[in-house]
């Protein structure tokens, strides 16, 4: 089970400035001169904010279960680095479009790059046609994730490749044939 030992200073804010006065206070805004003496409200209101925001921070990394201590500084900062920013959202920055050529029908691929590529596959015949889209780590993928079919109409079914794994499409009956595949990653 997962804890934290970060506590907040003063969580009810006793005998600490309301947000007006703490807002106007010449200490918070102008930094105190030297030998100065800080009052024992603007100290509990300056205590209490960051250890607040500190300690329901480590609780939510609780309810993640993810622990935190002030005890060690480098495992800290490895609990930290659990926490997603928008540097680490994975999204799709590339588009490659297989419309004339490139992939071809019931052969397999590998996503070797190392984010998920999404795949969007449109294809078609002139007579009753089905397919299926079969992914999944082994090099021969078993799983499949998506089928579509049609009678002289065409389909389309979009689906996620995690890194290293392998995808294919093929045709189950009719004559399937390739109108749009384009890739993201």
């Amino acid at each position: 089970m997962a804890t934290t030992n970060f506590l907040p200073f003063n969580p009810s804010l006793i005998n600490a400035e309301d947000d007006a006065t703490y807002l106007a206070d010449a200490l918070r805004t102008g930094g105190a001169p030297v030998d100065a003496l800080i009052p024992s409200p603007l100290f509990n209101k300056l205590m209490a904010q960051p250890s607040m925001f500190a300690a329901a921070f480590c609780e939510a990394l609780v309810g993640k279960g993810i622990s935190t201590s002030d005890a060690n500084f480098t495992n800290l900062i490895a609990a930290l680095a659990n926490v997603l920013t928008t540097a680490d959202v994975i999204g799709f920055h590339t588009q490659t479009s297989y419309n004339s050529g490139g992939r071809v029908l019931g052969t397999i691929y590998q996503n070797t790059g190392a984010t998920p590529r999404m795949i969007t596959v449109t294809l078609g015949a002139a007579g009753a046609w089905s397919s299926v889209v079969s992914c999944d780590a082994s090099s021969t993928p078993g799983t499949q994730v998506a089928s579509m079919g049609g009678l002289g109409a065409s389909a389309s079914c979009t689906f996620l490749v995690l890194p290293n794994y392998y995808y294919y499409v093929y045709g189950v009956a009719g004559s399937p044939i390739i109108d749009n595949w384009t890739e993201w990653q």
